[in-house]
């Protein structure tokens, strides 16, 4: 790194911590460490504001100053790539993981892991979010993408979301207005940060809730590959009638291994980091499996997993 590069960096370092404080911001930090496939070259920086406040004073001075950023959340559906990210990586996890309950509304800020929200319902006997028990990501990564699992998704308990636009306003939309698809949102493609959410549940016997969530346990433990890391299932489902993982499976991709990426044994719509695996493993394999498929069966897979490459734009 050149003089000019390194009195750059120090400078934007000064700044971040006169905003965020020393605690909140860490450099040269490696991505791996906080995505769930534990991929990902190192980032410039990556920040943990605590409050809507920072998030704002944040983004006013990285603005300002041209400085690249990007958000994550737990990191369960992200991939970067072996480069890094060059700029400004914007956590927001258990930093921001606030939640209440009113009557039967389930109000949270967006770095609440699902898991806990589920946990959260439990307790106060609120039903509609055990299918979520068990996806590994926060409240405000799930409403981007309309994470859903077990039969039910997000758009199915969303009923506003609070976000920052473009021009740091703070806009609040309805259920409606997410847009909500498969595996989309209005945010998917929007850049937005997602500051809370809140959520419509119903009143149910704590002990019906209890089972539903202990048999959706069951089933992830016993279906996915969770001895090793990954982001999550890789590919989207053609249609409501055609899986990915059954087209991966009868393509006899089952245990393809490329570098340390491999196809689960166990899930073939995941791909785990095996051992030592590279984000180029993981590309390759990808796009492996979609000329395999698209070969067999005349069908594209596309993917559900984000990857991005070190400026922030998407690879897939």
């Amino acid at each position: 790194m050149n003089k000019n590069k390194d009195f750059e960096k120090n400078k934007i370092l000064i700044n971040l911590i006169k905003i965020l404080g020393e605690e909140s911001v860490l450099f040269d930090e490696p991505l791996k460490n906080h995505t769930t496939i534990r991929l990902g070259g190192c980032t410039d920086f990556l920040v943990t504001p605590n409050n809507f406040e920072k998030i704002i004073l944040t983004l006013e001075y990285l603005k300002s100053e041209n400085i690249n950023f990007f958000v994550i959340g737990n990191g369960s559906n992200l991939i970067f790539s072996d480069d890094g990210f060059c700029g400004v990586v914007i956590k927001i996890n258990k930093n921001m993981n606030e939640i209440v309950v009113s009557d039967d509304f389930i109000i949270s800020e967006s770095g609440s892991m699902l898991p806990k929200i589920s946990s959260f319902a439990l307790d106060n006997e609120l039903s509609g979010i055990e299918f979520a028990c068990g996806i590994p990501a926060t409240v405000g990564g799930a409403v981007v993408m309309n994470a859903g699992a077990n039969g039910g998704e997000m758009k199915d308990i969303i009923e506003e979301s609070v976000f920052l636009n473009e021009d740091l306003e703070v806009c609040v939309i309805d259920k409606h207005s997410h847009n909500f698809s498969y595996r989309k949102s209005i945010f998917r493609d929007k850049k937005a940060i997602i500051l809370k959410s809140t959520l419509k549940l119903k009143k149910m016997n704590k002990k019906t809730i209890e089972e539903r969530v202990r048999l959706f346990t069951l089933r992830r433990v016993e279906n996915q590959p969770l001895d090793k890391p990954s982001a999550g299932s890789v590919f989207k489902n053609p249609s409501k009638d055609i899986c990915a993982w059954e087209l991966i499976e009868k393509s006899d991709l089952r245990g393809k291994k490329i570098g340390g990426a491999l196809i689960s044994q166990k899930h073939a719509g995941f791909i785990v980091n095996d051992l030592n695996s590279t984000s180029k493993d993981v590309i390759n394999l990808i796009k492996f499996v979609q000329n395999a498929v698209y070969k067999k069966f005349n069908i594209m897979l596309k993917t559900e997993v984000k990857m991005v490459d070190k400026n922030g734009k998407e690879i897939f």
